[in-house]
């Protein structure tokens, strides 16, 4: 079995519901095993499902209800319940679910952020259904508007960081006078923009998923990423990614490659491994913020919103995109690269034809001003 810690059991951070039948059964399925005696769930993926069933639990409290007496009309109550919850439920502090003073909501939720914490509730009652706790499904007649998905889809792809600005971070980054905390942002940020990861795959994999292989003659470094769904990929790295990860473990006085596998992210003091995920999105965050203060002073202000308003997955974002236009549009080897199953999820971040209708609409501007 995995030697990955287990999710710390909801009975142990939830002391709302008195169901100890669905806190059990919950357990059981965040905590499956597969054949290889691997868990079926990545920890990021525990920890994030385990954050939506506390909030069903403690739903399920407050109806006095358990697994079993959900309706349909509780689904619809539970939506609700999420976008609007109740004042004594959200906090603006990010405590250990074990904590007194801990509350499951940070804000209410709204679209895609519902859509996300039903997904797990969907997967979880599939599960009961066939090890027959239950019968009835009340998540699987919850629908959203394709339309509307899609929307929100396009938009998130015009999310990324442009060429010139990630330029200007990494300029921040080696002109910045070097601290353990700013030498492990300049790993990550170089990690992200190079790889395309997304935010818990630098906790998923050790140093031993960078790898030195060869074609045709020709030596390079491969990065071998397996996806949230346990799909493998083999994904070429530059030079320079190596050469920031053994300048990373130099400054923790580690060797540039162990021989056994280690973390790719440390404690700022090296002595431990990073396991959660609200570290690195705080330290990126943290990292994101000042490389907007440095851009308002050197650009100015409007490009300084960018960072303030961008995350780790804008990186990957701009990945796509930049590869896309440093590759002349090929949308079959950039396929590859991002991980896509299919080219036209792809194609989606190509924002070539944009340049041309910004010359049009600069010319349209041109000619009515008389210059």
């Amino acid at each position: 079995m995995s030697e990955r810690k287990l999710v710390p059991s909801i009975q142990h951070s939830l002391t709302t519901s008195d169901s100890s039948e669905d806190l059990s059964i919950t357990n059981a399925f965040l905590e499956r095993i597969d054949v290889e005696g691997d868990f079926v769930f990545s920890q990021p993926t525990r920890e994030s499902y385990l954050k939506e069933f506390r909030r069903l639990l403690i739903f399920c409290s407050i109806k006095n209800k358990g697994f079993r007496d959900l309706t349909y009309q509780d689904s619809q109550d539970y939506v609700r319940f999420i976008k609007s919850p109740p004042e004594a439920l959200i906090s603006n502090k990010k405590l250990p679910a074990n904590h007194p003073d801990w509350k499951p909501f940070y804000s209410p939720l709204t679209g895609a952020s519902i859509r996300q914490a039903i997904a797990p509730l969907k997967s979880l009652w599939t599960f009961l259904q066939r090890t027959g706790y239950l019968a009835l499904n009340p998540w699987a007649l919850i629908t959203t508007k394709t339309n509307k998905v899609r929307s929100e889809s396009a938009l998130r792809k015009l999310r990324v960081v442009p060429a010139d600005l990630i330029k200007a971070a990494l300029k921040y980054l080696e002109h910045s006078t070097h601290s353990k905390k700013l030498n492990r942002q300049k790993w990550l940020f170089s990690m992200y923009l190079y790889t395309g990861s997304r935010l818990s795959d630098l906790i998923m994999h050790q140093t031993d998923s960078f790898q030195l292989t060869s074609s045709k003659g020709q030596s390079f470094w491969v990065f071998n990423h397996r996806s949230k769904g346990g799909v493998f990929h083999s994904i070429p790295v530059p030079k320079v990614l190596i050469k920031e990860l053994k300048a990373y473990r130099n400054s923790l006085g580690k060797s540039e490659f162990p021989e056994t596998p280690e973390p790719l992210v440390f404690s700022l003091s090296g002595s431990n491994g990073v396991s959660h995920r609200s570290t690195i999105h705080n330290e990126m965050k943290d990292l994101f913020e000042s490389i907007s203060v440095y851009v308002k002073e050197t650009k100015g202000s409007e490009y300084a919103l960018v960072f303030k308003k961008a995350s780790t997955h804008w990186l990957k974002h701009s990945y796509v995109s930049i590869a896309l236009d440093v590759s002349d549009g090929d949308i079959r080897r950039v396929t590859d690269l991002a991980r896509h199953a299919d080219w036209k999820t792809t194609k989606a971040y190509d924002h070539s034809e944009l340049g041309p209708l910004a010359d049009i609409t600069e010319k349209i501007a041109e000619s009515l001003s008389g210059n």
